[in-house]
């Protein structure tokens, strides 16, 4: 299974959009309930969400978001990761993944613009700034007083 392409993507919303146009939206909304029910009775059958199992694990994304979560997980140090924040913290990762990706695409040319970079980047940023992450690691340690004047002493 070959990841997702920002064409495919815009393949599907026309996709989408040529479907909302001709069945109407009386007709989906009359499915809805059954649909929410089934969606989500089908989501959290394996304890995972839905989207997660979509995923072909082996490719390199898949590891990369791994790698991120181990990053982030780590970086928030001995702090309990309840299930929220672990939710949090697969979110942010999946969405550095996605902006790396849609960089590496406007790069190579292949159908992402400027805007898509910086619209994936920036979601990516608040993903993480929503840790709590920046704030925790932003302020290089400070000698205690001790050292800076043994510091000064010795100079």
């Amino acid at each position: 299974m070959e990841p997702l392409q920002i064409k495919d993507s815009r393949r599907i919303f026309t996709a989408v959009t040529a479907f909302w146009a001709t069945e109407g939206l009386q007709t989906v909304l009359s499915d809805t309930s059954t649909i929410a029910a089934a969606s989500d009775a089908e989501s959290h059958a394996n304890g995972r969400p839905l989207a997660v199992d979509m995923i072909d694990r082996r490719t390199r994304e898949w590891r990369r978001r791994r790698e991120l979560i181990a990053v982030f997980t780590a970086a928030l140090g001995d702090a309990v990761v309840s299930p929220i924040l672990a939710a949090k913290i697969e979110t942010a990762a999946e969405l550095a993944v996605v902006a790396e990706m849609t960089r590496a695409n406007f790069l190579a040319g292949a159908g992402a613009t400027a805007d898509d970079v910086v619209r994936c980047s920036n979601q990516a940023a608040r993903a993480e700034r929503a840790l709590g992450i920046a704030a925790r690691n932003s302020k290089p340690a400070k000698p205690s007083l001790d050292a800076y004047l043994s510091g000064n002493a010795a100079a």
